[in-house]
């Protein structure tokens, strides 16, 4: 553990960021998508994510670049890339990890990968974790969509 018992130390590679203003991509899979608006899903990490919530900076990669990797690369399904900002995870506390440069990331991590560490907010349960989920989520859905797919042409 970190000087800060609650927080996970970081691996060696991984960095917090810190400029408020950078944006996160966070792709959005069409289930997580309900009467047109995003679930609070799409921003709440899972077990099988290890409580890391995967983003592409915006400072490396741009939306189009995260949403063609995620979709083309790794084959996984997607209505856009969404964007919460470092400040807005910061806001409720939580950080950003840009773990890039770690010998634990994949070779299939997306360009500019980082994580949103909901592992120090753990212990406050589930409910607590779906409601900053959802404030996520809300703020990713005020900025709408930073590139989405071209609707099919009809006709």
């Amino acid at each position: 553990m970190s000087s800060k018992d609650s927080e996970p130390d970081l691996l060696p590679g991984e960095q917090i960021l810190s400029d408020a203003d950078e944006l996160l991509w966070r792709q959005v899979h069409p289930a997580f998508v309900s009467r047109g608006r995003i679930t609070s899903q799409a921003f709440t990490p899972t077990e099988k994510d290890a409580r890391q919530l995967s983003v592409s900076r915006s400072a490396l990669v741009t939306a189009e670049r995260a949403h063609r990797h995620h979709t083309e690369v790794l084959g996984l399904a997607s209505v856009g890339s969404y964007a919460v900002s470092v400040g807005d995870v910061s806001a409720e506390d939580l950080r950003v990890i840009d773990d890039a440069e770690s010998t634990m990331v994949l070779e299939s991590a997306p360009p500019g990968h980082a994580y949103i560490d909901f592992r120090p907010r753990l212990p406050e349960g589930a409910g607590r974790l779906r409601k900053i989920a959802a404030r996520l989520r809300d703020a990713a859905e005020a900025r709408g969509p930073h590139h989405s797919p071209r609707p099919p042409v009809v006709g």
